[in-house]
């Protein structure tokens, strides 16, 4: 499981990357709905677009 803190930019796009290739869940709590694939790179976009910061658990 990595843990980790990303910040959206100003389009609301968080990138999301982790060195465990078989995860493709991601779960945590958000501020906003988030969407999107996971794969070894995810991109989510953040419904409200603001700057936030995003803790997440990738199993």
């Amino acid at each position: 499981v990595n843990n980790s803190t990303y910040m959206t930019d100003g389009s609301g796009q968080v990138t999301i990357t982790t060195l465990n290739t078989s995860a493709r869940t991601v779960s945590g709590t958000f501020q906003g709905t988030v969407t999107g694939t996971f794969g070894t790179v995810g991109t989510f976009t953040l419904a409200n677009g603001e700057f936030m910061d995003i803790p997440y658990s990738v199993q």
